[in-house]
């Protein structure tokens, strides 16, 4: 299935009429198209700036073009109020990059679209160019806590905003790809500088904010816009703390196959808090697939338990044999019964007694080359805003 998470995700660019930090880069994008007195002296450091053949002027430069900065561009140049804006979007990678296009085969990296994040998705012309056997909807999800007994179910029926959906499972580079494109088509208006890291930002009170990327070429613009990660080289530019902790897990994704009459019209998200970290499993398009997003310390489906075990028993081996050379005896502690079909089995013995609706589909293998591994860690920005500066997406926080 689909892996990742991203945990994710689109709920900070998705809000951008809700969310108070979205609008409120949004409203300062607006007010540099606004005239306003006093601007004579930074107006002509920024035109002098602009004799050098490597400079840009801009109304707007955004730095990071992930999601939530490829989007924020594509709303700039699709909004009446701000289409004449001139934008840039600098990116240290390949915005025009293909996504996947395999069938059966997705990337591990994906986000749980809101019906609110497909809203504007939708204004923008982005939604439309997802194709549809990439992005999987599903219309409910059962929460369960550690022991199994306490749950809480939800379903798009009852929901106000999308009757049909509670959401859609989508990979980020098709999300990426198709608000690329919105941006392409308005070259009038934005100017894509991809495959350019930053290497300086520059901030004075006396001038705009100016840019300097790994070629040379400097950005300078009235209003700059940081959607460069939880390390934003803007937030620290500006001066602008943050604060959080790193959690002592790993997540773990992966793409798992499962069993075909299990998952038979499967639409729901399934979710379960452990004491070490929650595990959950997504739905993709082809019912025996699955997306799951894991703590890797969770319950791991069979194949991976007899990995673990495996590099288990190799490090007893490896004890016992360095014991023996050095005429010690082992540690008592490295004995290996571990039966790992027999721990599988025992699980699914449990879950069989389960309301079927309540279980999840049976897991039958994970998707050769689909895992992988990432740190989880929060972090929130001190204040969203600054003298001609302001941060989005992940710029304010991640987790």
């Amino acid at each position: 299935m689909t892996r990742a998470a991203a945990p994710l995700l689109l709920a900070t660019i998705a809000a951008a009429r809700r969310s108070p930090q979205a609008t409120a880069a949004m409203a300062a994008a607006a007010r540099v198209a606004r005239p306003r007195r006093g601007l004579a002296a930074v107006a002509g450091a920024a035109a002098a700036a602009a004799e050098a053949p490597d400079s840009l002027i801009a109304d707007v430069c955004i730095v990071g073009g992930g999601i939530v900065g490829t989007a924020l561009a594509a709303r700039l140049a699709t909004r009446s109020a701000t289409s004449a804006l001139r934008v840039a979007l600098v990116e240290s990678g390949d915005l025009r990059g293909e996504p996947p296009r395999t069938p059966g085969r997705f990337a591990n990296r994906v986000s749980s679209v809101t019906p609110e994040s497909v809203r504007l998705l939708e204004e923008v012309g982005a939604w439309q160019r997802i194709p549809s056997d990439r992005k999987w909807a599903f219309s409910a999800m059962e929460v369960h806590d550690a022991d199994g007994f306490g749950r809480f179910g939800l379903d798009a029926s009852s929901s106000r905003s999308s009757p049909s959906a509670l959401g859609w499972i989508v990979e980020n580079a098709w999300i990426r790809r198709a608000l690329a494109e919105i941006v392409d088509e308005a070259a009038a208006s934005v100017k894509i500088l991809d495959r350019s890291s930053v290497v300086g930002v520059q901030l004075d009170r006396n001038s705009w904010p100016t840019v300097t990327l790994d070629g040379g070429r400097r950005v300078s613009a009235r209003l700059l816009v940081g959607a460069d990660g939880a390390e934003s080289s803007v937030r620290k530019a500006a001066s602008i703390g943050s604060w959080g902790w790193n959690y002592p897990q790993r997540g773990l994704v992966a793409t798992l196959d499962v069993d075909v009459d299990s998952a038979a019209g499967n639409m729901t998200a399934f979710q379960r808090f452990l004491p070490w970290g929650p595990i959950a499993f997504l739905p993709a398009l082809n019912p025996t697939d699955f997306v799951a997003l894991v703590n890797a310390a969770a319950r791991n489906p069979l194949v991976d338990v007899e990995f673990l075990v495996q590099q288990a028993e190799s490090a007893v081996a490896a004890a016992t044999a360095a014991a023996a050379a050095s005429d010690t005896p082992p540690p008592k502690d490295v004995s290996m019964a571990v039966d790992a079909a027999g721990e599988a089995s025992w699980g699914l013995s449990r879950s069989s007694r389960a309301t079927p609706s309540y279980r999840p589909p049976t897991v039958t293998g994970v998707d050769e080359g689909s895992r992988a591994s990432f740190p989880l860690r929060f972090r929130m920005a001190d204040r969203f805003t600054a003298e001609r500066v302001a941060l989005i997406g992940y710029g304010i926080a991640r987790s």
